[in-house]
């Protein structure tokens, strides 16, 4: 009975060893295939994400902050030189200031430098505004040409001139340009979350086949093998384990962030800019209007538009900054965000007010600088309404406001910048970091594959 047994089992036990043989060459196969595939996923993914950024923000965002650039420094020009013509007169003033002249040629460097769309009229309007430029720069030249040889009602005419330029022709495609910018920045952001999502399902499938095709190996060896220790194998299935954690959650964070960095602090640095902008604009007109006071009325309707707009900015509606912002917490008010929200809505604005943005837990001084902005703009209100009313004594009061909400202003896009440049260089940290680790799957790939021919090598003696 005994010679019987063994006869019987010797054949089961070839059949178990050709099984377990081709079983562990799957795996093997299994591993090489799910190891390349996920190398080049994740050398893809990275790559994508990184080319998506950097379109996000060396493309996008740099020529969109060079136009809000340019913008400010051009009016911050104008206003300057209007604040001294109407300060000192005409044969008095010291014109022009020639910093604020020389930070608007940088910025439209950098504009030139960026040009990327020439379908949708980027060049055209660069064209437009360098043309406008010239024009502009050549009424304030004869302006202080005129100054200086004492004709003063030429000089007067001259910089009306140069207003007209710098209102009809220069700021328009300015504007235009910068809108394009955000708009290309927009649909860079709406298709970055949704691709890199794409990329972290298809690594997740692909690098968890590896990882259960290693398991699956170490299991066969270990309970069915009875292979205490596979090396390669145990080493291979850890390893691959956490490195799948890392792509999953740096991608998944990096999808996360982009919405961060464009709707949280962009957009805050943005409009920050674009109120700053206005205010300049604000206090130009209203510089004009004591300088050309046959053109009082129409200077300072207009300086309180520009006012108007910078309180929708800010806070929603005409007046809102009257009110503080902030409850007994220290925190911007649901009343005020709620004013805010219905502000967005009547007025058909494209982007929340900046209340709306303040987040405590990554700007913690971001409300109280709102609040101090709100009584700066507050104040040159306040100034704009006496000046209406007559009382052009006033006018000194409403630069010193004028000078403080910049200052504000300048502090606020300071401390969001520094959370948009450290996401971004997170995210392109990340991504480049990612680009070398991926090699590590097809290594560990590599290193299963040992394992197992080690297991089948022994199968066959």
């Amino acid at each position: 009975m005994s010679v019987t047994a063994t006869s019987q089992s010797a054949p089961n036990y070839a059949v178990t060893v050709r099984r377990t043989r081709r079983w562990l060459q799957l795996l093997l196969w299994l591993m090489l295939l799910s190891g390349i595939v996920a190398t080049l996923l994740g050398f893809f993914a990275a790559q994508d994400t990184l080319q998506r950024y950097r379109a996000i923000v060396d493309d996008s965002a740099f020529s969109a902050d060079a136009a809000q650039s340019a913008r400010e420094a051009v009016l911050a020009f104008h206003s300057n030189t209007a604040t001294a013509l109407a300060d000192e007169g005409v044969d008095q003033a010291a014109l022009p200031s020639s910093s604020d002249w020389q930070r608007y040629q940088e910025a439209l460097r950098q504009l030139w430098e960026n040009r990327s769309d020439r379908t949708y009229g980027e060049y055209a309007l660069f064209a437009a505004t360098d043309e406008a430029t010239l024009r502009y720069r050549a009424a304030v030249d004869g302006m202080t040409a005129f100054a200086a040889n004492g004709e003063d009602e030429r000089a007067t005419a001259a910089f009306l001139t140069a207003n007209t330029i710098l209102v009809q022709a220069l700021l328009p495609p300015l504007n235009r340009i910068e809108q394009l910018k955000l708009e290309s920045m927009e649909a860079a952001y709406n298709t970055t979350s949704a691709a890199i999502d794409r990329w972290q399902r298809w690594l997740l499938i692909t690098a968890g086949l590896l990882v259960l095709a290693l398991v699956s190996a170490w299991l066969t060896t270990r309970f069915h093998m009875r292979y205490r220790w596979t090396w390669q194998l145990i080493l291979a299935t850890v390893a691959a384990a956490l490195l799948l954690l890392w792509f999953n959650s740096s991608l998944g964070k990096a999808s996360d962030d982009v919405a961060l960095m464009v709707r949280g602090a962009y957009d805050t640095i943005s409009i920050t800019q674009s109120s700053s902008a206005l205010l300049t604009q604000a206090q130009a007109l209203q510089s004009m209007a004591l300088f050309a006071p046959e053109s009082q009325e129409p200077f300072l309707s207009d300086a309180d538009e520009y006012l108007f707009l910078v309180e929708q900015q800010l806070c929603g509606d005409r007046n809102c900054t009257d009110r503080p912002f902030l409850d007994s917490a220290g925190t911007v008010s649901r009343e005020t965000k709620q004013i805010a929200r219905e502000g967005q809505q009547t007025y058909g604005l494209p982007r929340a007010p900046l209340v709306d943005y303040a987040d405590q837990r990554r700007f913690p001084a971001q409300a109280a600088t709102l609040d101090s902005l709100r009584q700066s703009v507050a104040d040159m209100r306040r100034v704009q309404r006496a000046l209406q009313g007559g009382d052009l004594a006033a006018a000194p009061q409403g630069r010193r406001a004028y000078a403080v909400a910049i200052d504000q202003a300048s502090a606020l896009t300071s401390e969001v910048r520094t959370l948009y440049d450290q996401l971004y260089d997170n995210a392109t940290l990340m991504m480049g970091a990612n680009r070398a680790l991926t090699l590590l799957f097809i290594v560990l790939a590599l290193l299963g594959a040992w394992g197992i021919q080690r297991r089948r090598t022994a199968l066959a003696r």
